[in-house]
This record gives C-alpha cells, structure tokens and sequence, in this order.
C-alpha cells in the first residue's frame, strides 16, 4: 500500500512539474503562432529551443506556401529579430534567399507590402545588398522584372 502511495505521490509531483513548466513557456499549444513567438522570440529560443523549432518550421512552410500572403508576411516580419541573433540571422537569410528570392520573388515582395517599414529595410535594404547565399546579379536577376519606372 505504502508503493503505490509513493508512486501517486512521485507521478502527481511529476505531473504538476510538467504543468508548472509548461505555464512558465509562452507559445505553447494553441499559442504556438508566429506572432506569440516575435513577442517571445529571445525566452523561447533560449529555454525552448526544441518549441522554437517547431514554429519556425510550421511558419516557414505556409510561408514557403504563398497560399496566403499575410502567413507569408507575418514569417519576414521575424527580420528585425535577427539583429541580436547571428544563428538566426544566418537561417533567415538563407531561408529568404533560396525560398524566396530564386524561387518566388513576387510572392515575396507583395507579402513585404504587408509587413512593416522595419522589415521592409531589413531585408530589402540590408540583407539582399549584401546577400548571404545568391550572388549580386542573381538577387538583381529575379527582382528587376517586378521595377517600375516612374
């Protein structure tokens, strides 16, 4: 009798610890989103790194998609986290230049139309002058044809 008291009581600790735990980890769930994570970015990638996975992977491929240009432009408007983050930054770059850039530029820029000035900058301004993967003339290849002259 005594047993198996102490493993209810060893199973409810453990129960409560997981709650616990869950509660103190934002994006958890239902909330597992792009936007809780760019309101949590540097908790979750830093003591979640496994639930950080997980939703960028989820945003990347409705990104990826272009089934929905807000799904699309919720994802780059992680661009200014990469400012404090050089792992990041590296991974979005990249992510931005081959799913993006070489593949799909116009879905690209009609999901920055709904992004935010910062992010706009970003990417446009700092990130494809100097593009991490794509040469120059292969970023300025598949942008030119969406130019118009005023």
């Amino acid at each position: 009798m005594i047993r198996y008291l102490f493993i209810a009581l060893a199973l409810i600790t453990f129960l409560d610890s997981a709650v616990e735990a869950r509660q103190k980890h934002p994006c958890t769930g239902k909330e597992a989103t792009v936007a809780c994570l760019k309101d949590n970015f540097n908790e979750i990638y830093e003591n979640s790194y496994i639930q950080f996975q997980m939703i960028i992977g989820a945003a990347e491929n409705k990104a990826a998609s272009c089934t929905s240009v807000e799904d699309t432009a919720a994802y780059l408007d992680l661009a200014p986290k990469m400012k404090d983050n050089p792992e990041f930054e590296e991974y979005f770059k990249e992510f931005v230049e081959l799913n993006f850039v070489k593949t799909n530029p116009e879905c690209l820029l009609n999901a920055l139309l709904h992004t935010g000035e910062d992010t706009r900058k970003i990417i446009l301004v700092d990130h494809l002058r100097k593009p991490l993967v794509l040469t120059n003339e292969e970023v300025s290849k598949a942008l030119t044809p969406f130019r118009t002259h005023l």
